[in-house]
């Protein structure tokens, strides 16, 4: 049947007939009736899709949030959350996500939570939910965590007044300590100063005494001058007698004229200063060295060699442990030997590879370098050796001495295996580097240490024996290269003298820890050849001496007198 086009144009208009269960507000107050397809939060209000359009067109209106679902009308408008979103210029807080127990504004919802299931209303949600005792709870929480933050920060105000407390104890101690170093330097001066004065005083007294003397010849020159002067009025027989007398004291003059300048000047004061600092264990301002008088005594042989060595020993390096035995680096055989004190091999322990340098760590560990594979293993000595862990290095590694908690290696600066820079590197037990020093060091082969441990003492095969200062830098200790020629092995033998070995020249050198005073202690006269690894028993006062390629060690008794 044909509908007449008035007639649905204002069928259009009025809506349908149809009741709705979900009415557009607006439209229903105007007296038509068209289903809702959405409904505004903040307005509360079903709306058409005409009328969402018209919402929309206000800019105040732009920012309500619109939901698919519509609700049913009620007299009473939903109670909305107050507060607005900072990150999305003020929208309201009204949505809640289940998944990550947060609430929003609808485009926190859209960006953050777009994959969220059971997004909800806030207003609906809170409808169905005990938000009283929800309000009692939390602030029951927040009262104790608030009470535990109270606590936290009554501990940290007690942590504070205690910081505040060390820091002036600190401060007082510092404060003491440096009263002391200063009395102590205020001592040391004033003994040096009255050294000082007492020389002095010698010194005046003797410079007076001459003035005197010089005085006294000046006053017998003007007197005779005088009687010069008053013979020439007198006869003939005078004047001879008077030039006679006066002839004898001007000789007398002259000979004590002489005897001046034969007499030897007066010595000349010169301060020499230690500059190696001032701590609290400091009661001198230099050091004397006692360095005793050493005779070398009978020399005995031992065999190091074993059953199943297959080459010729190489006897490197070697070290006194604190229970008697000798613990050595066999090169060749890929051995650590370990000898009692009858200088017996009890003991052997094959490693990877050619070991050089060996020290002891402490009283049961022993560090061993091995030279190709550039490592330091260490190596347990209770009853028995075993291998423990080891820690690489930068370059082929030979000498290695534990000083202060430190291990010090030396590395590189071999021309013929084109090794790197020759230097010292320094690690903690754990395999840490913590220095290393380069300079006018070529290729360190030994290293060892003196009473002090400001210095390191080094054995160069190419340029001798350094002297490294940790405060003051690097020093080459001159030797004659005709002399002594390749340096070697090196040990200390008392406080103030330690001895280095040289293996092309086949003799043992002795010097001070100045560097000044040395002597050549054995010599191929002694049955010395190719010498290349010191050890030195203090117990006994015997130095042990190992060659090149050799199955031999040389035990060598020192006659020690201070």
């Amino acid at each position: 049947m044909a509908v007449d086009g008035r007639k649905m144009r204002q069928s259009l208009c009025q809506g349908s007939d149809i009741e709705h269960d979900f009415p557009c507000v607006p439209c229903t107050k105007k007296g038509k009736n068209v289903a809702a397809i959405k409904h505004c939060v903040e307005c509360g209000e079903n709306l058409c899709q005409k009328c969402v359009g018209d919402h929309n067109k206000f800019s105040a209106m732009r920012g309500h949030q619109l939901l698919d679902t519509v609700k049913h009308p009620s007299g009473k408008k939903q109670e909305l959350p107050s507060q607005k979103c900072e990150k999305h210029g003020g929208k309201l807080i009204d949505v809640y996500c289940p998944c990550h127990d947060k609430v929003g504004c609808s485009t926190c919802m859209t960006v953050g939570h777009s994959g969220c299931k059971d997004i909800t209303f806030i207003p609906d949600l809170a409808c169905k939910t005990g938000t009283t005792q929800a309000i009692k709870i939390l602030e029951t929480e927040i009262n104790t965590l608030e009470s535990r933050f109270m606590t936290l920060k009554q501990n940290k105000a007690r942590e504070l007044e205690s910081a505040r407390k060390e820091k002036l104890q600190l401060i007082q101690e510092i404060k003491s300590e440096r009263k002391n170093i200063n009395d102590r330097l205020d001592k040391m001066e004033m003994e040096l100063l009255q050294e000082v004065d007492a020389t002095f005083q010698i010194k005046l007294q003797h410079l007076e005494s001459s003035m005197k003397k010089v005085d006294a010849r000046i006053a017998i020159l003007e007197e005779s001058l005088q009687k010069i002067t008053t013979a020439k009025h007198e006869n003939e027989s005078e004047k001879y007698v008077q030039i006679q007398l006066v002839k004898e004291k001007y000789q007398n003059t002259i000979d004590c004229l002489k005897e001046f300048k034969r007499a030897n000047e007066t010595g000349k004061l010169r301060f020499d200063p230690y500059r190696r600092g001032t701590d609290s264990k400091c009661n001198t301002i230099g050091n004397i060295l006692h360095l005793p008088a050493i005779e070398v005594g009978k020399c005995t042989e031992f065999n190091v060699r074993i059953a199943d060595d297959k080459k010729k020993s190489d006897i490197i390096e070697m070290c006194m442990c604190e229970d008697g035995c000798i613990v050595m680096t066999d090169y060749n055989n890929k051995r650590i030997k370990k000898m009692n004190e009858s200088f017996q091999v009890v003991y052997s322990l094959n490693v990877a590879d050619n070991p050089y340098g060996i020290c002891q760590v402490g009283t049961s560990l022993l560090a061993v370098t091995l030279i190709n594979d550039r490592k330091v293993q260490f190596i347990s000595q209770k009853d028995t050796m075993e291998l423990q862990q080891s820690f690489k290095v930068g370059d082929r590694c030979r000498g290695i001495a534990y000083n202060d908690g430190m291990i010090y290696v030396c590395c590189g600066g071999s021309e013929k295996r084109k090794e790197g820079v020759g230097h010292i590197e320094v690690y903690s037990l754990t395999g840490k580097m913590v220095t290393s020093y380069y300079g006018e060091i070529k290729c360190p082969v030994g290293v060892a240490f003196p009473i002090s441990t400001v210095d390191i003492f080094v054995s160069d095969a190419y340029k001798g024996i350094f002297l490294i200062d940790k405060t003051r830098g690097m020093t080459n200790i001159n030797v004659d290269n005709n002399v002594f020629s390749h340096a070697e092995g090196i040990c200390k033998i008392n406080k103030s003298q330690f001895c280095v070995a040289f293996n092309l020249s086949h003799n043992v050198l002795l010097m001070s820890h100045d560097g000044k005073d040395r002597v050549e202690l054995l010599t191929g006269k002694n049955g010395i050849k190719n010498p290349i690894g010191l050890c030195f028993d203090y117990k006994r006062s015997r130095l042990l001496v190992s060659s090149d390629t050799s199955d031999k060690i040389m035990v060598y008794t020192l006659k020690v007198t201070y």
